[in-house]
């Protein structure tokens, strides 16, 4: 039976702190067509019950309590549900992860040469919540069945639900992303001696899901999937960059909204803030002169 999505984009944007992914979400978020969920993981990863965050915090009292139900299965399950309702909508899907948010602990140290002590793997079972029920597969376990891909999944997500995404891949000249990172974590604490800083200063992540990704395929052959865009192109030229982009997904490039109106953001908490604050103060795009010398010196063609 075929377990795959007929016909529909699924766009994933698979992040990384800093790289302009709050932007280009921005840009998408008034697009009829489209439904957006942001860090569907980060809440597992971070404050769940199967928490994978090496980095101690300082928390409010309760908090790990208000985060016990976010297990990174039930970060699937609303993941799968969610596409369903988009496609159920004629919408595509467009979610956006940090790629770390879904892998374990144990893996990440292990690229690092870091100590991980009392984590373990989080399981999560591919219920298939994202296709109709005719084509879901109930007498076998999908997420299992599968021979070793050639180059392995990094990830906690099973292969048959990855192979169906489009994956977007958003990096940034490291010269600008991680000590832009190391400004906007020090305003609530953080400093380059946490032990998750090496986890921030790395596209390693981005790279072992993209070389699986390439080497495997996914559901959407007939397109050109992966696609890698440099973050600060969406500085220098947005409009080309998305028009681009709309074509590959079907979408209308003439709903992308490069203006918009400023947000308050008073009542979001420290990280939230300085994670946020310029993209939500702001009423279009920023140019920066940095981005701008950093592209034209690099030459980078993405897409």
């Amino acid at each position: 039976m075929d377990t795959q999505p007929s016909k529909f984009v699924r766009l994933f944007i698979f992040g990384h702190p800093r790289t302009r992914t709050n932007l280009f979400c921005r840009l998408w978020q008034n697009h009829k067509d489209v439904l957006e969920w942001q860090y569907p993981f980060m809440q597992a990863w971070v404050y769940g019950p199967e928490r994978q965050e090496i980095r101690e915090r300082v928390l409010a009292p309760g908090k790990l309590e208000e985060h016990v139900k976010d297990s990174f299965q039930a970060g699937l399950d609303a993941l799968q549900e969610m596409i369903a309702t988009a496609e159920a909508q004629d919408k595509v899907p467009m979610v956006k992860e940090h790629v770390y948010h879904m892998m374990d602990a144990i893996s990440l140290c292990a690229h690092l040469s870091l100590s991980c002590e009392g984590k373990s793997r989080p399981l999560m079972v591919d219920r298939q919540l994202d296709l109709p029920e005719s084509h879901r597969v109930h007498d076998r376990d999908v997420s299992r069945e599968s021979s070793p891909l050639p180059v392995p999944n990094p990830t906690l997500i099973p292969d048959r639900f990855l192979k169906t995404l489009s994956p977007v891949f958003i990096i940034r000249h490291p010269a600008k992303a991680f000590p832009s990172y190391l400004r906007v974590c020090s305003a609530y604490g953080g400093s380059v001696l946490d032990a998750a800083f090496p986890i921030n200063a790395s596209y390693k992540w981005q790279r072992l899901l993209y070389d699986s990704g390439l080497t495997n395929g996914n559901g959407h052959a007939h397109r050109v999937w992966p696609i890698v865009l440099n973050g600060d192109d969406l500085i220098v030229n947005a409009e080309d960059v998305m028009q681009k982009l709309c074509r590959q997904a079907g979408l209308d490039p003439s709903q992308i909204c490069y203006t918009w109106d400023a947000e308050k953001s008073s009542s979001q908490d420290a990280i939230s803030q300085a994670l946020w604050s310029q993209v939500q103060s702001s009423t279009g795009i920023i140019k920066d002169p940095v981005s701008l010398s950093i592209f034209s010196e690099m030459g980078l063609v993405f897409f």
